[in-house]
């Protein structure tokens, strides 16, 4: 999972996370698919995390996934996304937020072509090198109500 972080971390424009989370914060995780034919092959790993503490907002996570670059088109991300979702909704959750660099248009396109909507723009939040991050702050509800 750390190998897959550190490569997207070094080589694309995603957000730099803290690499240790606390086992509060984290609400479903998953890892596709645990095994390969040729031994242990990690294609990618996604979350669901608390979005903020306070009970007003319990329905409410972030999500935060990466696949494996050289397996990315494949359906690989659709089926770990369904996943979440699902394991999410058992658990309360109807509203899924994403923050996504706007350097990253394949993480932007794939959000929006499975049901995620632009909801803010945050610039100047992040650094990455010496560069400024802007993020697109998407949400996707469950329920039809957003």
């Amino acid at each position: 999972m750390l190998r897959i972080h550190l490569l997207h971390i070094r080589n694309t424009n995603c957000r730099i996370r803290h690499l240790i989370c606390s086992c509060k914060c984290l609400k479903i995780y998953r890892q596709l698919p645990p095994k390969h034919q040729n031994g242990e092959l990690l294609l990618g790993f996604g979350m669901l995390r608390t979005f903020n503490p306070m009970p007003a907002f319990s329905h409410t996570a972030e999500i935060t996934y990466f696949i494996n670059s050289d397996h990315t088109g494949k359906g690989l991300g659709k089926k770990l996304l369904d996943f979440i979702e699902k394991e999410g909704r058992k658990k309360g959750i109807t509203t899924i937020l994403a923050n996504i660099s706007s350097l990253n248009t394949g993480s932007i396109s794939f959000h929006k072509n499975n049901g995620f909507i632009e909801c803010g723009i945050f610039k100047k939040v992040g650094k990455k090198m010496v560069r400024y991050l802007i993020l697109y702050g998407c949400k996707k509800c469950s329920n039809k109500a957003d």
